[in-house]
């Protein structure tokens, strides 16, 4: 797995194992060992981590984003909804608004099984697992309204 040798596809491979990642959590663990072999190999090579630096940056802009733009989606279909004066259309919208945030909670799901699993091989540490842990609960009182 020469991929370090390879800049430009980097950024590319890391955003398809992440989000394969999060879309098939019962294999974050494979996923997780596959970057924790390239991140091993990129050291040996090269005495540089890369692949690593691209995941976390992923890791990050997904963890703290995520939330902002499913918000702001829900609240846009909320609105179109409510626009709509016809039963089945309002039905309509509504239904997608059901599996939207399905989707979102199945993917949030996904994200903290692979932070574990990244923790897990040592690719990220305690102080960034404790601010994910900080956020969640955080984000949690919002909902709640506490």
């Amino acid at each position: 797995m020469k991929i370090y040798k390879y800049a430009k596809v980097l950024p590319t491979l890391v955003d398809v194992i992440f989000y394969k990642a999060l879309d098939e959590p019962m294999f974050s663990p494979v996923y997780s060992d596959l970057c924790k072999r390239q991140v091993d190999e990129e050291m040996r090579q090269m005495q540089s981590v890369s692949f690593r630096d691209i995941l976390l940056a992923r890791c990050q802009k997904t963890f703290q984003f995520s939330g902002i733009e499913h918000k702001a989606k829900m609240k846009k279909l909320r609105e179109e909804m409510k626009a709509h004066k016809d039963p089945k259309e309002r039905a309509r919208m509504q239904e997608l608004i059901d599996i939207s945030e399905k989707k979102f909670k199945d993917r949030t799901l996904g994200l903290i099984h692979f932070f574990a699993e990244l923790y897990r091989n040592s690719l990220i540490g305690p102080i960034i697992i404790s601010w994910c842990i900080s956020d969640l609960f955080r984000r949690d009182r919002e909902i709640v309204g506490i």
